[in-house]
């Protein structure tokens, strides 16, 4: 019989995390909840201010903090100075909350002291101020890598690789990697790209996006009343490429789809107020900029679309996958989904779920919703369930959960069932992983 292994105390820290009453991501808040129903007890460290909608959420005039418990996770709201764009006031915004959170190691709060603690990156200051709290409560430092630092800067051509927050990115990136104990990504080839810095591969998990199937509703019938809609809903950054969707829309608008298909655009972003402008001065009425909505209500609003839309840009960085949570929403939904791009897992082409086009190829883009608009419902309907069947199957957090729930027992030593046996790579790792003797060689390397 195996004994039963010790319920963890997890600290889990993500700058941006939010609620499901509130837009924007909710992998955290999902996962903490499903390790809470597993019996561990979970603190979300997050900031107050809300990136989407740029504004203050949660702390009033003169609260610097706030804990609260949601459905049994505990929340540490953390006060950050506000921003409305990508500028230096961001920059300020991402450095306070990582001073923050290190001051939270040293007071009241770290009395009960966690078992482990999970930084995630959407900005790295963050997952180092996670690694300075683990070093000084002496617990496991697991990070989740959301973006590769500095990869990402680099293939956007935002710098060079000279550049130098460039090359002090990349010394802080080796650095975390070498300091943590596991290494959870959320794209499904960046084992790959971790390795070659040097990183054995049994400390890299792959543990995808995914779905709150307890806030998906059963699948809706598509409309019948109106135009075919074509949905985006996400952020309107420049990572998505929008641009190339108004583009398509004009070449469609030519075509004489107006008045018989619209193209919603839902959703918040540095690129939105431009977007919104190029759109007015083309005249282009398929168009429809509409305001976010809280994750709780986002299926509802998938329910009303014909189609929805994974949008990403035509660069080298997505050979090592994509972390695009709208992806999974809309395979949940049941609709049919049109993916620009081709990374090396490919949920749509798997499943069989919608159209594949190249990215940055309007045309293609206009050809695939024409092709699209014109099929029976029957066969749209099709592809929608063909998609819900694979994010129920490859993306319910409730598993996800379980996977993260294996490396955070694998950080700490735990006895049991590794995170690290040949089942779990598998899980973890869907790309080729590195010939036995490169992984030697590392670990001589690092020893």
């Amino acid at each position: 019989m195996t004994p039963e292994r010790r319920r963890l105390r997890i600290w889990l820290v993500n700058h941006y995390a939010v609620l499901p009453t509130q837009p924007g991501g909710t992998r955290h808040w999902s996962l903490a909840r499903r390790l809470v129903e597993r019996g561990h007890r979970v603190t979300v460290f997050a900031s107050s201010f809300h990136h989407l909608l740029r504004k203050e959420m949660r702390l009033g005039p003169g609260e610097a903090r706030r804990a609260e418990s949601v459905d049994g996770v505990e929340f540490i709201w953390l006060r950050t100075r506000p921003y409305a764009g990508n500028d230096w006031r961001r920059a300020v915004n991402m450095a306070e909350f990582a001073l923050r959170l290190v001051a939270e190691g040293r007071s009241p709060a770290a009395e009960v002291r966690p078992d482990v603690v999970v930084g995630s990156s959407p900005h790295p200051l963050a997952a180092l101020a996670v690694e300075r709290v683990a070093a000084r409560l002496r617990v496991p430092f697991v990070l989740e890598v959301r973006d590769l630092w500095p990869e990402t800067f680099i293939e956007l051509g935002k710098m060079s690789r000279s550049h130098p927050l460039a090359l002090a990115l990349g010394r802080l990136e080796r650095y975390l990697y070498r300091r943590a104990a596991r290494i959870v990504t959320v794209w499904s080839h960046a084992r790959d790209y971790i390795v070659r810095l040097g990183v054995d591969a049994e400390r890299v998990h792959w543990i995808p996006n995914g779905v709150d199937l307890g806030l998906v509703p059963s699948p809706r019938p598509l409309p019948t009343d109106g135009p075919f809609t074509v949905m985006f809903a996400g952020l309107h950054c420049h990572t998505v490429g929008l641009e190339h969707l108004l583009d398509a829309a004009e070449i469609l608008q030519k075509r004489g789809w107006k008045g018989r298909m619209v193209l919603r655009l839902v959703g918040e972003g540095p690129e939105k107020a431009s977007l919104v402008r190029r759109a007015s001065e083309r005249g282009l009425e398929l168009v429809r900029f509409e305001d976010p909505v809280p994750k709780a209500e986002v299926y509802d609003l998938l329910s009303q679309a014909h189609v929805l839309l994974s949008l990403h840009r035509d660069i080298p960085l997505y050979r090592w996958g994509i972390g695009d949570n709208k992806l999974y929403d809309a395979l949940a939904a049941a609709r049919p989904v049109v993916l620009t791009g081709d990374p090396p897992l490919n949920p749509v082409r798997e499943a069989g779920a919608g159209l594949v086009v190249r990215a940055g190829d309007p045309v293609a883009l206009a050809d695939a919703l024409e092709t699209l608009a014109g099929s029976d419902p029957a066969s749209l309907e099709a592809m929608g369930r063909s998609g819900r069947r694979y994010a129920e199957a490859n993306h319910d957090l409730a598993r996800l959960a379980e996977r993260l729930e294996e490396v955070l027992y694998a950080a700490v030593g735990e006895a049991g069932r590794q995170a690290t046996s040949p089942e779990v790579r598998a899980q973890d790792a869907p790309g080729q992983a590195p010939p036995p003797s490169a992984a030697k060689k590392r670990t001589k390397r690092e020893s």
